[in-house]
């Protein structure tokens, strides 16, 4: 095996033979060398407000000789807190990406740089996270984060790593932590200002909001210390209706579409200044931007137009008649070309913008009201219609419109149609292969692979009614030149170790890092759960197990009174499993009994929602039985954090 050297630059501490990284305000860099190849691992400090441990990690893969760094090579990363699963001297490197890639349960990273989660926004004033890579079925839902009201439109910043929720009827908007999955804060609005559609400024981090009850729209700085009382809102004057939000690419314009004053307001993004209302008759009702042509171009309700305006002069450039109007927009072809909906007639139009015609025009899914674009394909929601229509872009853009309808569940979205809102109900993959598609009738997700003409698997909502769905991508991103880039967050201070695994050139390494959080004790986490089994030995029926289990937080108190916790049993080998509620026998310390039908060893895993404490965070140990009949041999304890 080849010796592997490992460089750190910053502060530099020695722990026996391995060299450790400290990361504070300063930002930090680490280096390892193994056979030929060389891996760069740095660490820079977001240095946002009120975000310790907030930062930008970045991978970089060159050949040690040549120095040439290797692009599109989508390498595997996890940051693991060294406790007691990796404490273990004899676990090979090698030996632990192997584990972290299964995605067995029983191992997780702390910080996994690979993967997404499906979010949903849900009827019953929820937000749920659901983990698609949990081989486990019933133990996707991580996390529940309640709402203090309904939520209308959200955004995710992935560099604060914060989702934002309007909360329409409440004039507020609710501000979750993805790191730790609460509610940290919510922004007050005055009243009647109902803040409803959202647009993230990512680089600028500003967050615009349509206030729908005012001729206004409203600019928040989310880099400026905010509080949950003092939060400075901006207000721009616009046109009044019900404002759609739009930006050119270069994120220069700002686009605030009014459809009850006929109008789309032009707003200067970096200076918040309106600079000129542009008239638009027949009630606009969507919007995007054109980058080939420079171009605003915008739809109406009661016309049968599509219109290109130049933000520059704030006049309509180029007017093209459609046969019916239109209802949903988008553009592809790097805005060549775009598609347009008509929800009476259930078609979709193509318009090359260029040359200002109609090209095709196409039968779809009944109603159609979203449309989401995937690299390659095109796909619409019909709210009368359990069918989703997939267009092929390729062809589109040669003037072709080939459509197929896949359904999506087994209820149209308006047999619930108190859930149709505003956000999209379709979201494409992080892969690009395709899409995961929301039934609010069905209480489920939907995955589609591109090429299919069935949905290629399904997740459970968990009984609740999607209003939207988003995709969170915590994945590692190639930002130019083989450097490869994501937003990390440590909750505690502590040793950890940034595992790196590419396949071509296929190399793996660890490199050690301690992590120091501004206020945070090391390996100092929220909740601790500790499991004790009691042996039912007076029993007849040896397969009968009783549990004990005790919640405890970080200072080791117990914590009772909990009436949500869940102890799920399950059979590594053949899949069987079981979910038990906990029932307290006294303060803090809980009981679950459960009859296990198969020898071998079983996994035991605690879910507290109110905790948020997730499955795949609560396993306590796992359980081995040799024989049906024979006693128990021991129950193996692991610390969870």
């Amino acid at each position: 095996m080849s010796s592997v050297k490992s460089t750190l630059t910053a502060v530099l501490v020695c722990v026996l033979h391995s060299a450790t990284t400290v990361f504070a305000i300063e930002s930090l860099q680490a280096k390892t060398e193994a056979g030929g190849i060389t891996i760069d691992f740095s660490l820079q400090n977001a240095a946002e407000p009120n975000q310790p441990g907030l930062g930008l990690a970045s991978i970089t893969v060159k050949d040690s000789i040549s120095g040439r760094a290797y692009r599109d090579i989508k390498p595997l990363s996890w940051i693991v807190a060294k406790r007691n699963l990796y404490d273990n001297g004899e676990l090979s490197c090698e030996f632990k990406a192997k584990q972290l890639m299964s995605g067995n349960m029983s191992l997780r990273a702390d910080i996994d740089l690979n993967t997404y989660r499906i979010v949903t926004l849900n009827h019953d004033q929820t937000v749920a996270f659901i983990n698609p890579f949990v081989s486990l079925n019933n133990a996707k839902l991580e996390s529940i984060v309640s709402l203090p009201g309904e939520g209308f439109d959200w955004t995710y910043s992935p560099k604060l790593q914060r989702i934002y929720v309007t909360l329409r009827n409440q004039n507020t908007i609710a501000v979750i932590d993805t790191v730790s999955r609460k509610l940290i804060q919510t922004i007050a609005f005055d009243t009647d200002d109902h803040p409803t559609r959202m647009l993230l400024d990512e680089e600028r981090q500003i967050l615009w909001v349509g206030l729908d009850g005012r001729a206004q729209i409203a600019a928040i700085d989310l880099t400026a210390n905010q509080s949950e009382t003092q939060t400075k809102i901006e207000r721009i004057p616009v046109g009044a209706g019900l404002h759609i939000l739009a930006t050119s690419d270069d994120q220069q314009w700002l686009f605030a579409i009014n459809p009850q004053a006929d109008t789309v307001s032009v707003i200067n993004a970096v200076t918040k200044k309106h600079l000129q209302e542009i008239k638009v008759p027949g009630t606009p009702l969507a919007a995007t931007w054109s980058t080939l042509a420079q171009r605003l171009a915008v739809i109406t309700a009661n016309s049968n137009d599509l219109f290109l305006i130049d933000p520059s002069t704030g006049k309509i450039t180029t007017r093209i008649q459609l046969e019916e109007a239109g209802q949903a927009l988008t553009l592809f072809n790097n805005g060549r070309n775009a598609l347009v909906t008509n929800s009476k007639s259930s078609t979709i139009t193509l318009i090359d913008l260029a040359m200002g015609v109609v090209k095709a025009t196409a039968q779809i899914t009944t109603g159609p009201d979203q449309i989401v674009l995937s690299p390659g394909y095109a796909y619409v929601r019909g709210q009368g219609s359990n069918n989703v229509s997939v267009i092929n872009l390729r062809e589109a853009a040669q003037g072709r419109l080939n459509v197929a309808q896949v359904p999506m569940g087994r209820l149209a979205p308006n047999a619930t149609s108190e859930d149709i809102g505003v956000a999209p109900m379709i979201v494409p993959v992080p892969e690009g292969n395709g899409v995961i598609v929301a039934n609010a009738a069905d209480g489920m997700l939907y995955r589609y692979t591109e090429g299919l003409m069935a949905p290629s698997g399904n997740f459970s909502n968990y009984r609740r009614k999607a209003r939207a769905v988003m995709i969170m991508d915590s994945g590692l991103t190639e930002r130019g030149a083989g450097e490869y880039v994501a937003p990390v967050k440590f909750s505690t201070s502590g040793t950890y170790e940034v595992i790196v695994k590419t396949l071509s050139p296929s190399i793996t390494a660890c490199l050690p890092i301690v992590v120091n959080v501004p206020d945070s004790k090391p390996e100092e986490h929220e909740y601790s759960v500790l499991a004790v089994l009691l042996d039912s030995s007076d029993s007849s029926d040896k397969t009968q197990r009783n549990f004990r289990i005790a919640l405890r937080d970080a200072r080791q108190q117990t914590i009772a009174g909990i009436a949500d916790g869940v102890l799920l049993v399950f059979h590594r080998t053949t899949g069987w499993q079981t979910r038990i509620t906990l029932h307290e026998h006294e303060a803090g310390v809980y009981e679950a009994s459960a009859k296990l039908p198969h020898s071998g060893r079983y996994e035991l895993l605690v879910s507290v929602p109110s905790l948020t404490l997730d499955f795949t965070s609560g396993r306590i140990g796992s359980l081995y039985i040799e024989t049906e009949v024979e006693t128990t041999q021991g129950l193996q304890h692991a610390q969870t954090d």
